[in-house]
């Protein structure tokens, strides 16, 4: 099933690590995303001590978008989809026995989190193609893949998103919307964000 977790407010990172986690425990192969992120943030710390998880993101930090220059901009867009074009790499590689499997052994079910990835499909930076190739291919798995039962097959494939204001696209194909709406927050006091709370 496909996750989106949205809103101004705080926690749809927060919320993504802790799915990713919780599925990580029962035995599921997890890619967990970041895009428009190349900084240090805590979680990532504790996800890449989990060996079901593998992790794709920038490799350095790129200024707001406001603040890009035009080689900024290509240079991003082109990370971001070639982080897409592995996950869809990946899930063409997946074996037709019913069993998931990203390393050659079999997990218990995969899910792909794309943190942020409103952002890139809202300015431009991503190929809205292979981001909409990589949806249809994760529906197809889920819809297909457990022979007789089609809500176990749901329970094994999961999409989870993140990121504020959302496309019509993502929103007409999501099993669950989550938004987090800010009804107070330190920034507004001029309080920067916090390392291990934030970030």
């Amino acid at each position: 099933m496909i996750q989106l977790y949205t809103g101004d407010g705080k926690g749809k990172t927060t919320a993504a690590v802790g799915q990713a986690v919780r599925a990580a425990g029962s035995g599921y192969r997890v890619i967990f995303c970041q895009f428009m992120k190349g900084g240090e943030s805590g979680e990532l710390a504790i996800l890449k001590e989990l060996p079901q998880v593998e992790i794709y993101r920038c490799e350095r930090e790129f200024p707001f978008f406001n603040a890009m220059t035009d080689r900024d901009k290509e240079e991003i867009t082109e990370i971001h989809n070639e982080i897409i074009r592995n996950i869809i790499r990946r899930l063409d590689g997946l074996n037709n026995t019913g069993n998931i499997s990203t390393n050659g052994s079999g997990a218990a079910g995969l899910m792909v989190v794309l943190d942020e990835i409103t952002y890139p499909l809202n300015w431009g930076l991503i190929d809205v193609s292979l981001f909409k190739d990589l949806v249809g291919k994760m529906k197809a798995l889920y819809n297909g893949r457990s022979g007789d039962s089609g809500e176990e097959s749901l329970s094994r494939i999961e999409l989870v998103l993140t990121g504020r204001e959302p496309d019509r696209f993502i929103l007409e194909n999501a099993d669950y919307i989550t938004e987090m709406k800010k009804l107070r927050h330190p920034f507004d006091r001029g309080i920067q964000a916090r390392k291990g709370i934030e970030y």
